[in-house]
């Protein structure tokens, strides 16, 4: 399995998706936005898992707030591929995925574009359209996958032997 990749590095004169403001603040969050949104999607060759993963950061596009999955296909469909009843429950209604980065703040952020998502057809209509985009081009026979440089061991772990022990 292949990392994710951002649309906008495969397309770069289309960018990422717009940013947005919060109707309020909330919470301990001291802005409305702007909140800039990364749209990642998988590079795996006929891969068809209709799952959009967002990275929501903040206005200096360092910070990240929260990363949120989202899978627009039944629960069925993602049953039928191997994903039990509830991952394939909390996949379509969204959720903060526990193996990326997140602050106290991620529940703001996944409340907010659920919404967006059941309220604004064409912001779904947009996600849609940059997923098929994004799948055709990695499914050329020429695509070569991105493939980000290997992090470093945290300074904590000191070789592999600490873990014979």
């Amino acid at each position: 399995m292949l990392e994710l990749a951002a649309f906008s590095l495969l397309f770069p004169e289309l960018g990422d998706l717009e940013p947005f403001y919060l109707p309020s603040i909330q919470g301990e969050l001291t802005s409305k936005g702007p909140y800039h949104v990364f749209d990642l999607y998988c590079q795996d060759y006929g891969c068809e898992c209709h799952k959009v993963t967002m990275v929501i950061a903040d206005d200096s596009q360092e910070n990240v707030l929260a990363t949120i999955a989202y899978g627009w296909k039944s629960k069925s469909y993602y049953y039928k591929r191997g994903l039990d009843k509830d991952a394939s429950e909390s996949l379509t209604s969204g959720f903060l995925d526990p193996w990326c980065r997140q602050t106290v703040h991620g529940s703001i952020f996944l409340d907010f574009m659920r919404r967006k998502i059941n309220r604004e057809p064409q912001f779904m209509s947009q996600i849609k359209k940059r997923y098929r985009m994004f799948k055709d081009h990695v499914n050329s026979p020429f695509y070569v996958p991105i493939v980000p440089p290997p992090q470093p061991l945290p300074d904590r772990v000191v070789s592999l032997k600490d873990y014979r022990r």
